[in-house]
């Protein structure tokens, strides 16, 4: 038995005598919303110094992969194990690795279309390996802090294009894809290394991309197999916001209803947001806000944001024309959507993860 293992086993079995029962770091809200309850339970020691770290004050790099090698994702997870190793307390983090576009190969097994050029098609099976790489890098370089987590997002989207049929948003993809997170976790569980390292399924669900009856089709597949949660790591762009309080949700090619938004950010039984904050202006924040309100009008129970989301570091590697506005910093981002959320006691709540979104990130700088 490694001996990492031979020591959290004593270690974990010591600690959890010691633990009263705990409750996951999220609002209890299922009775009401019917949300499928997910892995990952954070239980407090009793032990009154080791201070659980989330939020913008430890935010994690997540990534635009334009690769699915398990040695290159191995380091990135080694990079934030390291890092956790080299804080105090106990770090509580979520990773979300976006593989890009859902396609299928000729083969028939599902894939995604990893970012940047030459095209690269990746199978599931492929995606698969890379996450698992990445899960053991962060759990072997964690070394003696066996009490820090990430949960790892394996990322899509839904994104079409004049409906062509090289883009497979559709029910059978949902599904492929709730298969290969159900197989990573159970590689873990395998491994032993679930005390400190979970998958779940996430999406960038825009709704400038797609129809929603597309990606509702989507939701549901991946909800026909499913084990584990998915994270809406998207926009809502075209929603209300307060200088706009009767706008229309989507674009000119797509538009949306409230209700079909509320429907893939927080009505379908897997989905968890964690929205892109990226606006200076605070726009962004403002509309995820009205569609918690929304959600309690209309459902009688406000949305829980599992995280927020910045594009600070992917505008740092590779600028473009919309940076200048869109390039909130974690911290900017997340105070954002917690001051609108917690200054209501409507939707008041914990926003447990701040994560920023990159394409070459790799060494985390103290």
């Amino acid at each position: 038995m490694p001996m990492k293992l031979l020591v959290r086993r004593i270690v974990v079995g010591f600690a959890l005598a010691l633990m009263s029962l705990g409750a996951p770091l999220t609002g209890d809200y299922r009775g009401i919303h019917g949300q499928q309850p997910g892995p990952n339970k954070i239980y407090l020691p009793i032990i009154s110094n080791w201070k659980i770290q989330n939020g913008p004050e430890v935010y994690t790099y997540s990534y635009y992969m334009s690769t699915a090698s398990p040695q290159e994702l191995y380091n990135r997870g080694c990079d934030l194990g390291k890092r956790d190793l080299s804080l105090p307390g106990i770090q509580d983090n979520i990773v979300i690795l976006d593989f890009g576009g859902p396609r299928r190969l000729d083969s028939g097994e599902y894939a995604a279309r990893l970012f940047g050029s030459p095209i690269v098609y990746v199978s599931t099976s492929q995606i698969a390996a890379a996450v698992e790489a990445f899960g053991e890098g962060y759990y072997l370089c964690s070394g003696d802090d066996i009490f820090s987590t990430v949960v790892i997002g394996i990322g899509t989207n839904n994104y079409t294009y004049d409906g062509s049929d090289i883009y497979q948003v559709n029910y059978a993809h949902g599904r492929a894809w709730a298969q290969m997170v159900n197989a990573v976790n159970d590689w873990f569980k395998m491994k032993g290394y679930t005390r400190q390292v979970s998958a779940v399924g996430a999406n960038d669900i825009e709704l400038s991309w797609n129809t929603y009856e597309a990606t509702r089709d989507w939701l549901v597949g991946y909800d026909s197999v499913n084990q584990y949660d998915l994270i809406n790591f998207g926009a809502i762009p075209g929603c209300p916001y307060f200088k706009s309080p009767g706008s229309q949700c989507g674009n000119e090619s797509y538009k949306w209803t409230k209700e079909q938004v509320w429907y893939v950010i927080w009505g379908s039984p897997p989905v968890y947001p964690l929205p892109e904050i990226y606006a200076n202006s605070g726009v962004n924040a403002e509309q995820w806000y009205l569609m918690s309100v929304y959600s309690y009008q209309i459902h009688g129970i406000p949305l829980e944001f599992r995280g927020v989301m910045t594009q600070y570091w992917a505008c740092v590697d590779r600028y473009d024309s919309d940076c200048p506005v869109l390039d909130n910093t974690p911290l900017e981002g997340w105070n954002q959507l917690s001051s609108l959320v917690n200054s209501d006691s409507r939707t008041a709540h914990q926003i447990r993860w701040s994560t920023d979104i990159a394409w070459n990130r790799r060494q985390y700088v103290p």
